[in-house]
């Protein structure tokens, strides 16, 4: 419906309208709104006016904006410059160490954070275990999470710097698959309001560092 207002085109929506006119006010980007000029009973008001009206040719936006959404673009652009395509990787535990990684990746990108948190580590630990298991070191195959990241420096696997940060991620997992007191500091949702940050936001760094993690072992053995 279109209706007039001192010469000026007025469309009526939802019981507002918003009037074209030119020099209609500032852009603000942190909302998203373009400010505009409307009456309602014969009062003429300023209000925000959504994106979805603006169709001026100024209207910019950020690269970042434009992966937005669900995230999901913005992982894979991220993946993208993680993984070197055309390199060659030696996996260590076979064709099921693909399909974890696989896994891992697709979760990642879908925001499956805690699945990639406990994926991820996985397949850092199946990677050293799986190693060790074809030098004839079977024992050693078996042991903990610590012991094994401490087996890979020792047989110099792993540098000094690469074994205390895995060990360190070692604490980003932990309290996802083990219980800890419900104010303790190392649970995600804790350590996200210390940070005034969401548990999803923190739960998607911790994801990220474990993934970069799991990418840097396995390109170890890329050629």
């Amino acid at each position: 419906m279109e209706l007039r207002y001192r010469g000026i085109v007025v469309l009526q929506s939802s019981g507002y309208a918003f009037i074209s006119r030119p020099n209609c006010g500032g852009y603000d980007t942190r909302r998203g709104y373009r400010n505009a000029y409307a009456f309602e009973d014969g009062q003429e008001r300023v209000i925000a006016m959504p994106n979805d009206l603006d169709f001026s040719l100024d209207y910019a936006v950020p690269g970042d904006v434009l992966l937005g959404g669900t995230g999901r673009l913005g992982r894979m652009a991220w993946l993208g410059k993680q993984l070197r395509e055309n390199d060659l990787y030696l996996l260590q535990d076979g064709a099921l160490s693909k399909l974890i990684f696989n896994e891992v990746l697709e979760c990642f990108i879908s925001g499956q954070f805690i699945a990639t948190i406990i994926l991820g580590f996985s397949f850092i630990e199946r990677t050293i275990a799986g190693r060790l298991s074809h030098v004839g070191e079977k024992a050693a195959s078996k042991g903990s999470s610590e012991e094994l990241i401490a087996t890979a420096l020792q047989r110099n696997w792993l540098t000094k710097t690469e074994h205390d940060h895995i060990n360190e991620l070692r604490t980003l997992r932990n309290p996802i698959v083990h219980f800890r007191e419900h104010l303790a500091e190392t649970r995600p949702e804790v350590k996200a309001a210390l940070n005034a940050r969401s548990t999803a936001q923190m739960l998607e760094t911790d994801a990220k560092q474990i993934l970069e993690a799991a990418i840097h072992v396995l390109g170890k053995t890329a050629l």
